[in-house]
């Protein structure tokens, strides 16, 4: 199983801050989110997750881990798309990462350190 470790810096608009997580590439998968360690929302899919306050964020770290499934039989690559705020500027954040076989799984394991 391959992982994929990320680091995004992401200058903070005032104003509260979601989080959207996408898998592309017709593959499946889920995710989890912790600021500073502590577990915030639900298991799986995430959309429009409450991060909190841009005031209140800054110096802090989201990590963001998922699991990504090959199910595409005509496509070996895998994406998550970190969609933070609706996508405002510089708030789509991109990992990729090609799988070796049909049917392997990735983890993404993803920092978000607010600025």
């Amino acid at each position: 199983m391959k992982r994929v470790i990320s680091t995004f810096d992401y200058v903070l608009p005032p104003g509260p801050v979601t989080l959207t997580v996408t898998i592309g590439d017709g593959q499946v998968g889920g995710s989890f989110a912790e600021l500073d360690g502590k577990r915030i929302g639900p298991q799986g899919e995430i959309t429009d997750l409450a991060v909190g306050d841009a005031a209140d964020l800054r110096g802090r770290v989201l990590f963001v881990k998922t699991g990504v499934l090959d199910i595409n039989a005509m496509s070996n690559h895998t994406s998550v798309t970190y969609d933070l705020n609706g996508s405002s500027p510089g708030g789509l954040l991109d990992a990729r990462v090609e799988v070796d076989n049909d049917r392997d799984a990735v983890i993404y394991e993803t920092r978000i350190r607010f600025l």
